[in-house]
This record gives C-alpha cells, sequence and structure tokens, in this order.
C-alpha cells in the first residue's frame, strides 16, 4: 500500500541542474582548494555578509527612529506580521522603506 509519508527526499526526483550551476560550483569548489592549499582566508563579506548587512540595517533604522531601540523593534515586528515568511533582513528593509516613506513622503 502507498504512503505519502514513506517518501523520503531521495525518492523524489530532483530537478536537472544547470550547466551554470555545475560551473559555480565546481569554481566554488575549486576556490576553496585553492584557498586551503595557500591558506588564504576567505573575504569577511563571503564569511559574514549577511550578518553585517543586518547590522548596518538596524543601524540605520535605529538612527532613524532617534535611538529608541524599543520603536525599531516596533517596526520591524509590524513588518514580521505582514510578511510572516520573510526572514529579519528583509523585515528590516520593509521597516526602513515604511519609515521612509511616512516620514520622508514621496
Amino acid at each position: 500500500m502507498y504512503e505519502p509519508e514513506d517518501e523520503t527526499e531521495q525518492d523524489q526526483p530532483q530537478p536537472p541542474r544547470t550547466k551554470r550551476s555545475r560551473q559555480e560550483g565546481i569554481f566554488a569548489k575549486f576556490d576553496g582548494f585553492v584557498r586551503k592549499l595557500t591558506k588564504r582566508p576567505y573575504p569577511a563579506d563571503e564569511l559574514f555578509g549577511a550578518a553585517i548587512n543586518q547590522a548596518d540595517l538596524f543601524n540605520n533604522l535605529l538612527r532613524k527612529v532617534g535611538g529608541e531601540r524599543a520603536a525599531a523593534e516596533r517596526l520591524i515586528d509590524f513588518e514580521r506580521k505582514q510578511f510572516p515568511d520573510g526572514n529579519r533582513l528583509i523585515w528590516l528593509e520593509k521597516a526602513i522603506q515604511r519609515w521612509e516613506k511616512d516620514n520622508l513622503g514621496d
């Protein structure tokens, strides 16, 4: 008897990888190999780019609300409710856009 719960990710067909995605994967592996051989570190933005970007956006929003952390968090929470499938980066961007629209006009 067929039960849908019995399927695993391995059982389901995977979409074919494009030539470009295979090339990018090869280059990324090659770059990682070369970095290990030469003991060259990865740039910080590759490792921490999203976290740095979030911090910059939060500081931008914090400046806009006059340094009131609670106000900034309320704006982020509002966007979280509007876009529940988003992430903090999206909510920060939306909060800044909404603040600018409301306070600076079009």
